[in-house]
C-alpha cells in the first residue's frame, strides 16, 4: 500500500468507482480488503484519479484537451508501464520475482511458486488448500510451461535438422 493516501482517500476513491459501476452495496471493510489484496487496484485507482485532476484543472484554466495523437501517445506508454504490475510472474506468497516452476489453484485461478504450493499442502496435510489470496479452497496443480516450451524448441530443432537433410540429400 503507498502511502499517499489515507484510509479515507482510499475508501473515497472507491465509492467513486463503486457508485459509477453500480456496485453501491459493497461494504467499506470489503472494499478496503480489495485494496489491500489486489495493490494493482489502488494504483489504477491513483492513476484514474491523476486523469480526473488533470482534466479539471485543464477545464477551470481554459486549456483544450490535448491532441488525440498525444493522449494516445500518452495512454500507450502508460499501458505498457501498468502491464507489467499486473500480470507479473512474481510469486505473492515469498515473493520470488521469477519462479522457475509454478503451479496454479484450480478453483480460483491463482497462481503461485511451486515451492509454495507444495509447502502449503503439505502443512494443510491434505490436497486442498486455502488461496492466500481469495480464501477459496483449491487443489494446486503444478504448470508445466517450462516443458512446452522444451518441447516446442526440440520439434523445432527436429524440423529444422530433417528439414536440413532433405536439403543436402536433394541436392546429391
Amino acid at each position: 500500500m503507498s502511502a499517499s493516501y489515507s484510509s479515507g482517500q482510499k475508501f473515497e476513491l472507491l465509492r467513486r468507482v463503486t457508485t459509477a459501476h453500480r456496485l453501491r452495496f459493497i461494504p467499506r471493510n470489503k472494499l478496503l480488503q480489495c485494496l489491500e489484496s489486489y495493490p494493482f487496484i489502488e494504483a489504477t485507482l491513483q492513476e484514474l484519479s491523476r486523469e480526473q485532476q488533470d482534466l479539471v484543472s485543464a477545464k477551470l484554466s481554459g486549456a483544450s484537451t490535448p491532441a488525440p495523437d498525444d493522449m494516445i501517445a500518452r495512454l500507450r506508454k502508460e499501458n505498457e508501464q501498468s502491464a507489467s504490475r499486473r500480470f507479473s510472474r512474481k510469486c505473492g506468497v515469498c515473493h520470488t520475482p521469477s519462479p522457475c516452476r509454478r503451479a496454479v489453484l484450480k478453483e480460483c485461478g491463482h497462481a503461485l511458486c511451486l515451492a509454495c504450493a507444495e509447502q502449503m499442502k503439505k502443512d494443510a496435510r491434505c490436497s486442498t488448500v486455502v488461496c492466500p489470496f481469495c480464501r477459496t479452497s483449491s487443489a494446486p496443480v503444478p504448470l508445466y510451461e517450462d516443458e512446452v516450451h522444451d518441447r516446442e524448441e526440440s520439434l523445432q530443432d527436429l524440423s529444422l535438422s530433417t528439414s536440413g537433410s532433405e536439403m543436402r540429400t536433394a541436392s546429391r
